[in-house]
This record gives structure tokens, C-alpha cells and sequence, in this order.
């Protein structure tokens, strides 16, 4: 089983001329010192909805076959929802 990791989203999901891609910051408290931000795309996440800039988020670190590239996938939002009185 792999490390469930939590941040936020720097960069929403966007087509660009270079790449489909966002970002998301690792959060400080994670132990992490190698990365600072992970990419994500539309692939990545476990539900197909909408991330805005800086959303919590929890994901999951893969490292790429062929090319070696560490990516976030399973990524799932955390936003607390209110509760009704």
C-alpha cells in the first residue's frame, strides 16, 4: 500500500500549447524534502470534478515506467463540507 499524501492544488487543470497538467504542493508536514510540488492530470484523479487553486487535496505518489517521472494519482478532493444544525 502506498503513503497517502495531503496538499493543495497550485495549478488547476488547463490545456496549454505544452502540456494538460496541474500542480499540487506537498504539504511541509509530510516528511517530504525531495518534492515540493507533484504533477496531476485529468488521468490522476479518482473522481472526475473540478479542482480550483488552492483546494485540499490527498493523493498518492507512482513513478513513471518508461520516463522515471513521479506523478500524483488517486488524487481526491478534502474540502469539509458544513453541517446542518
Amino acid at each position: 500500500m502506498f503513503k497517502l499524501l495531503s496538499g493543495t492544488v497550485k495549478q488547476e487543470l488547463k490545456s496549454t500549447n505544452q502540456s494538460y497538467g496541474g500542480l499540487i504542493a506537498i504539504k511541509e508536514a509530510e516528511g517530504r524534502t525531495d518534492l515540493e510540488t507533484v504533477r496531476f492530470s485529468s488521468t490522476s484523479m479518482a473522481e472526475k470534478r473540478t479542482l480550483n487553486q488552492n483546494d485540499p487535496v490527498c493523493f498518492q505518489l507512482a513513478t513513471h515506467k518508461k520516463t522515471g517521472t513521479v506523478r500524483a494519482y488517486n488524487v481526491q478532493c478534502r474540502l469539509k463540507r458544513a453541517r446542518k444544525s
